[in-house]
């Protein structure tokens, strides 16, 4: 089974990715997707970190991963442990 996913943003001090970086990083993503329905916390606490998270959740839409922002870490684990 493919597990839950828990994404730390905050050790970025800069990311260097552009939109069709992203673009192409999330299409080859949903070329293998996950073998059962997952969640995914990404901990973005930065006004940086969530633009980039914003963009990644937008890009990678998929029937099977549910992605949720978080500024929080223990808000994000809450989420990931919920069912």
């Amino acid at each position: 089974a493919s597990p839950c996913r828990f994404i730390d943003l905050s050790p970025c001090d800069r990311i260097d990715l552009d939109f069709d970086a992203m673009a192409d990083f999330t299409s080859k993503r949903k070329k293998s997707p996950p073998k059962n329905p997952i969640k995914s916390a990404l901990l973005a606490p930065k006004a940086s970190h969530y633009g980039f998270a914003r963009m990644f959740g937008m890009l990678h839409v998929h029937p099977d991963i549910e992605i949720q922002i978080f500024k929080d870490e223990n808000a994000a684990w809450a989420w990931l442990r919920a069912s």
